[in-house]
């Protein structure tokens, strides 16, 4: 700590501000900085150096063909090849280091409301990549930021041990996502339902009947199925279902729809062997008729005590049979002949039903085993892309994939979510290294871990605040642990810092609500961080993004300068006048109701 070594008022930006040990960050201010918000990315820049910020991350809203005529139309393709030449100079001269945050909007897992689509998945690495092309041009490489927002899950299934639940009564209400790893199909299943289940005899497993001969049925809930694959052996439960107890309620779920065609299906093919066997006898009885029949009354009478051990003519089809016998035993065979054709086409239909929906059932999968494995593809190959355009250009920077967690109701929010998708994503990239360019396993391991990284977002993990059912100290430990995992782990490569009170991500000022943001620097600084540390605006008043900056400075408990005795904080020297953190005696700027104190030439009094 500098403590007025000239014996002068003169008080170094860079030097640290006194105060309890606690209470100071060792954080090198160099690593704060501030993303431009939305719109042109270019004035961003220019606004951010007149700031002071060293460290800049330009982003982008939009998706697919750009609009510059809305703030949140911007893309990276809005930005023409001079203008990102003019980004890169601007940043080179006033010594910035940018990172670039791609369109938020995206999925990599490709999950749409129908589920996982290969041409959705396709449209959101084109965002990634467009965004990679526009580092490469104006930063030289560097962080790529995407959100991971993946598909859904319980946060009870999944967290309530850390203490966190959505709703009351989550456990017995909440969705069981599947999803059919073949076609991306989303299957949801709801724990209140209830699936009609007959009672079966203990000693013979024989349905039972009751007084009126009928088999008895009982509802059972997704409890009972609980408790029915607890009892299944260690391997089972592995081998069979994958551990997951929605998979086996769904198969059981699924064995009704199967029971049922299979039982259209045997009933169908009983009807079709009698048809067939009729059918025979007629063709037989026709022959017989033809070669005895003298007549066609002798026929008639032949063809009546025939059909009689068979059915019971009508009225109607007596006078028929009496009519013309021939041209009666001509339209039986051939009614025969339909009812035949149709029992056989529904033997076939109820047969079909039950192999597909036998097939489905071993392709359904637990959400998380088939969007894992479709998100952290998307993520290696966005790595690779940027990875093959940082060698052919001989970039300054490796190009690294940030991957943000985003909202907690949706996979990704949760850093342990964030560490499994960008070990699986590593792994994928490594092979693909190996694989495709021959480079060496170790090699390889060292190229992937070092560009697939989490931004660690500590405005997003605090909407897990409202969720969360233990105190705030509670809740601060449990983010201290995360983070603690994610250094120790190697995952953490870039942390945004944005405030809320714990409900929506409403990009406050750093220290304007409730985000444990001071001991997330705190942790930082133990655990030797040295990557950035964006401040992101949005929830400031008109034309004062910038104090997203400031708000971290002040954070971490760096003065600016010192025009007296006292030391000074960002705090006294932002909204203060010439160092007094008393009110100026006018009004000046934007809180001015008018123009009527300034001079002629309408320059502010300041």
């Amino acid at each position: 700590m500098a403590e007025s070594y000239w014996n002068t008022d003169y008080w170094h930006s860079l030097d640290r501000s006194s105060g309890k040990d606690k209470e100071v960050i060792n954080i090198n201010p160099s690593q704060l900085g501030i993303s431009h918000g939305i719109g042109d990315p270019l004035q961003g820049l220019k606004g951010n150096v007149f700031a002071g910020a060293s460290r800049v991350e330009l982003g982008f809203m939009g998706v697919g063909k750009g609009s510059r005529h809305s703030p949140t139309g911007w893309t990276p393709e809005s930005v023409s090849k001079s203008e990102r030449e003019d980004i890169r100079l601007l940043a080179k001269v006033n010594q910035i280091e940018l990172s670039t945050h791609a369109a938020p909007s995206v999925s990599l897992s490709g999950l749409t409301k129908q589920g996982f689509s290969e041409e959705q998945q396709e449209n959101a690495l084109f965002e990634v990549k467009k965004a990679i092309e526009f580092a490469a041009d104006t930063a030289g490489g560097g962080p790529v930021v995407l959100h991971a927002q993946e598909f859904p899950r319980s946060i009870a299934e999944y967290y309530k041990k850390e203490k966190f639940t959505q709703y009351p009564g989550e456990e017995e209400k909440a969705i069981i996502p599947l999803a059919d790893e073949r076609t991306g199909q989303l299957i949801t299943l709801r724990r209140d339902i209830q699936v009609p289940e007959p009672v079966r005899d203990e000693k013979t497993g024989e349905p039972v009947r009751d007084e009126e001969g009928k088999i008895k049925v009982v509802m059972n809930d997704f409890n009972y199925y609980e408790g029915q694959f607890k009892k299944l052996t260690e391997s089972d439960r592995k081998d069979k279902y994958n551990n997951n107890v929605g998979k086996y309620f769904f198969e059981q779920y699924q064995q009704r729809q199967i029971e049922q065609a299979e039982g259209q299906a045997e009933y169908y093919g009983e009807r079709v062997r009698d048809l067939e066997k009729a059918r025979v006898s007629l063709k037989n009885m026709k022959k017989e008729v033809l070669e005895k029949a003298e007549n066609k009354s002798y026929a008639t009478v032949l063809i009546a005590e025939k059909l009689r051990g068979m059915e019971r003519l009508s009225p109607e089809e007596i006078s028929e049979l009496t009519k013309d016998p021939y041209a009666y035993l001509d339209n039986k065979i051939k009614d025969y002949d339909r009812s035949l054709t149709g029992m056989r086409e529904g033997e076939i239909s109820a047969r079909r039903q039950a192999v597909q929906t036998q097939e489905e059932s071993k392709r359904i999968k637990p959400i998380e085993e088939v969007g894992v494995k479709r998100s952290a593809e998307a993520m290696a190959r966005a790595a690779l892309f940027g990875y093959n355009i940082e060698k052919s250009r001989k970039l300054e920077r490796p190009v690294m994939i940030s991957v943000e967690n985003y909202e907690p109701e949706i996979y990704g929010g949760h850093p342990q979510e964030m560490k499994k998708l960008i070990q699986e994503a590593r792994k994928q990239m490594s092979n693909k290294l190996v694989e495709e360019q021959q480079l060496s396993e170790k090699e390889a391991k060292e190229a992937a871990q070092d560009r697939i990284k989490m931004t660690f977002d500590v405005g997003h993990l605090n909407m897990w605040r409202k969720f969360f059912q233990g105190t705030d100290e509670e809740f601060k430990k449990w983010v201290n642990e995360q983070v603690d995992d994610l250094t120790k782990s190697k995952i953490l490569g870039h942390v945004h810092i944005t405030d809320n009170f714990g409900y929506h991500d409403e990009h406050l000022t750093p220290g304007e609500g409730t985000a444990p943001i001071k001991e997330l620097l705190r942790k930082l600084e133990a655990k030797g961080y040295k990557g950035n540390i964006i401040a992101e605006p949005g929830g400031q008043p008109e034309g004062q993004l910038f104090k997203s900056l400031t708000g971290a400075w002040k954070l971490s408990n760096y003065p600016i300068y010192r025009v007296d005795s006292e030391q000074r904080s960002w705090t006294d020297i932002e909204n203060s006048y010439f160092g007094r953190t008393g009110s100026p005696t006018f009004v000046v700027g934007d809180y001015a109701p008018s123009k009527d104190w300034t001079l002629w030439s309408e320059t502010p009094l300041e």
